[in-house]
């Protein structure tokens, strides 16, 4: 069973350019949209403002990127970040010249316990 399985897929479903979509990328975000969809039927459901969900929703996305993103960094890189603290959030270098250098790592239970604590302080 276990030969006839693919281990080695390719962690990029694409690349156009700088465009550099991986399958992981797709999955969170899949995700946050499906639990969108969900949040706005529930408010809908219990006679909610609608405005309510949408604010929500915003403070939801951003909590889960932001905790993702720290996860990430905190857990598999503190060792670079420690030292780069600027480029936890902003895909720039400043060392040795100004150079875009893009954004990559998130890690998803990161976004699960900043979700666990934006809802503990609500």
């Amino acid at each position: 069973m276990l030969n006839t399985m693919l281990w080695d897929i390719s962690p990029e479903l694409f690349t156009k350019g700088l465009l550099n979509i991986r399958w992981y990328n797709l999955l969170f975000m899949t995700g946050v949209l499906g639990s969108s969809v969900i949040l706005c039927y529930i408010f809908a459901k219990a006679g909610r403002k609608k405005e309510e969900a949408e604010q929500l929703r915003g403070y939801i996305i951003l909590g889960i990127l932001a905790g993702a993103r720290l996860g990430h960094v905190i857990f598999y890189q503190w060792d670079y970040f420690k030292d780069h603290l600027l480029e936890i959030f902003l895909p720039i270098t400043f060392s040795p010249t100004f150079k875009i250098i893009g954004f990559s790592g998130l890690a998803s239970h990161g976004g699960v316990l900043a979700l666990y604590l934006l809802f503990s302080f609500m």
